[in-house]
């Protein structure tokens, strides 16, 4: 038996590259699914979805277990922030050549300002959520 599943993983800001939390399975990937289900500690910028399908494995003492099939289908992100283009990004006080170059050099039309202060590429599939927004979901309200 095969089953499609998503999971959400809590990204947190780290020295060099974002740190994780532990995953939860979600029903859809959207804000409104996944994002009452991280944590409340405030701490987390974004979550990154994976679709992925599950096989259920049966052990010859007839235990199940279900294990990944294969790689996963696909990678995006929700990001909490504001999502800046290079204009807005050369308004920003203080000096951010390297990230102008980083969004030149690898095309990124966007990067997200996340509510920890950290800056991520945004791409085509990803979505960015204000902290207004925020709220809103997780006080059961439309987005």
């Amino acid at each position: 038996m095969k089953e499609n599943r998503i999971h959400a993983t809590p990204l947190y800001p780290g020295s060099f590259m974002s740190e994780e939390g532990a995953s939860v399975q979600v029903e859809r990937g959207t804000p409104q699914a996944v994002l009452p289900k991280m944590p409340d500690d405030g701490r987390w910028f974004g979550v990154r979805l994976q679709a992925r399908t599950w096989v259920r494995w049966t052990d010859d003492e007839g235990n199940e277990k279900w294990l990944p099939d294969g790689a996963p289908a696909g990678r995006r992100y929700i990001y909490i922030g504001e999502m800046l283009d290079a204009a807005d990004v050369k308004a920003l006080p203080g000096d951010h050549e390297i990230l102008l170059s980083n969004m030149r050099g690898n095309r990124w039309d966007h990067v997200v300002r996340t509510r920890r202060g950290n800056f991520q590429p945004v791409l085509d599939q990803d979505r960015v959520v204000s902290e207004e927004e925020l709220a809103r979901v997780l006080a059961g309200q439309p987005i």
